[in-house]
């Protein structure tokens, strides 16, 4: 059942509480069980649970647990587990009376620059001067679009510049400028979209984010969205309908927790915060400032850091201190090297494991010859008479994609989290489609040699 740290975070009284969850902690069977507790606390009426995860994965992983799980086999019909986008999506069509068109991907992005915003963006002289003939920015400009959003500047504000100005000054107080100059000054600047010789960033970003302003109403106007637009028109449509009022009974969500909690991003922040508001319910955060790895998507650990700072309410803390996932060593070796940074909570994390793991360094000369390594310890591990469990990690993208392209081949079964899958993305498709054609134009050709020779 649970240890002691799983139990004292499971029936807490407190209305608000931080879960500390190092990897491998439990954190998944710890949520189920505090529904289940504040569910039983409160049996004067049916309490509802919305619970967020990061990813897809996630999600589907603690939805078959709270299916399979008999334990939690009265809560079922209460708890919702969802992505903060699909649930977003979800809550967008509710509200439209047209059917709202999800654009995702990069084809999709470069139609809607060249016609949707075509009239819009002619208006501004800079903007056509930098876009009329330079159909390669197209993609860019709605990342940049994107990127506004999820850094959480607003398009509906009566004053523009103003809130733009102050919200950059916060965005430095919190440590995320690099994300906004990486993704939106850096961009823009390499576009030739911002203005010339101005004195501030507000001067300089104001063509562009008079045009964004006009953008991002006229797609909505068409009924057309982006990933981030199923968070940021949700968060501006709550807003609209519940800045004084809240969530009718029975669609309220008494408990609203949401997993992961290191890698939000202000419009991730905000729009929670109005969740919460609307719904009146208590908040549980669950994640580890530790495992804080999407800063480049606009994430940063303060959130989960100084969560009382942000939500302006009090959290109680408990952490999850026993690993059942790593063998002791791993796990002290772990544990000295997380120490060095000091922008944390510091845990005292305990193996569950008696045995220690065998550790063993290997140097190789090159990429290819590491990456043949690899791939022969999965060829022995899959053709095992009980096939063994192989975890690869990699400090770059690029370096699985060979390794993923050599199990294919082979047949050889894997799993990969869908960002770093290279069989499913994009620009994988495209490589696939251009291979197709060459084999069909060399089948033509031979078949034409064939017919000559004949």
């Amino acid at each position: 059942m649970l240890d002691i740290f799983q139990r004292k975070f499971s029936t807490s009284s407190a209305q608000n509480v931080r879960l500390l969850a190092p990897a491998g902690s439990g954190k998944t069977l710890s949520l189920l069980w505090r529904c289940k507790h504040l569910s039983e606390v409160n049996d004067d009426k049916a309490q509802r649970f919305l619970i967020f995860t990061f990813t897809r994965v996630a999600r589907d992983e603690l939805k078959e647990r709270l299916d399979t799980d008999d334990n939690f086999k009265s809560l079922r019909k209460r708890i919702r587990v969802d992505t903060l986008n699909r649930w977003g999506y979800n809550y967008l069509r509710k509200q439209v009376e047209s059917s709202l068109a999800l654009k995702t991907r990069n084809d999709e992005l470069f139609l809607i620059v060249k016609h949707y915003l075509r009239p819009i963006w002619k208006k501004h002289a800079k903007l056509d001067r930098a876009l009329a003939k330079k159909q390669g920015k197209y993609v860019k400009i709605m990342n940049v679009i994107d990127a506004l959003k999820t850094s959480g500047f607003r398009h509906d504000t009566t004053d523009l510049m103003g809130d733009f100005a102050r919200h950059c000054d916060w965005l430095e107080e919190n440590g995320l400028l690099r994300y906004f100059e990486a993704n939106i000054l850096d961009v823009l600047q390499n576009t030739d979209l911002l203005k010339d010789s101005a004195a501030s960033i507000v001067d300089k970003m104001s063509p562009f984010l008079k045009f964004w302003k006009q953008a991002c109403k006229h797609l909505w106007d068409s009924a057309i969205i982006t990933l981030d637009d199923q968070k940021y028109w949700t968060l501006l449509k709550l807003q609209a309908r519940y800045s004084d009022s809240t969530f009718p009974e029975p669609n309220r969500y008494h408990h609203i927790m949401v997993d992961e909690f290191q890698d939000v991003n202000p419009l991730d922040l905000y729009l929670i915060k109005q969740l919460i508001s609307a719904n009146r319910s208590s908040l549980t955060i669950v994640g580890d400032d530790d495992q804080a790895i999407y800063e480049w998507r606009g994430a940063t650990p303060r959130f989960i850091l100084n969560p009382d700072q942000f939500f302006g309410m009090e959290f109680t803390t408990y952490t999850l201190g026993t690993n059942y996932r790593s063998p002791p060593n791993i796990l002290e070796h772990s544990q000295k090297l997380i120490a060095y940074n000091r922008n944390r909570v510091p845990k005292d994390v305990k193996s569950a494991c008696q045995e220690s793991a065998e550790i063993i360094h290997k140097h190789f000369k090159s990429h290819d010859e590491a990456t043949e390594y690899i791939a022969e310890l999965a060829r022995i591990s899959y053709e095992e008479s009980r096939p063994r469990d192989l975890a690869i990690l990699a400090r770059k993208k690029s370096q699985l994609i060979p390794l993923q392209i050599i199990l294919t081949s082979e047949d050889i079964p894997f799993y990969a989290k869908e960002d770093l899958n290279v069989l499913l993305s994009e620009a994988f498709a495209d490589l696939k489609g251009v291979l197709e054609a060459i084999g069909t134009k060399e089948s033509r050709r031979a078949t034409s040699l064939r017919t000559s020779v004949d």
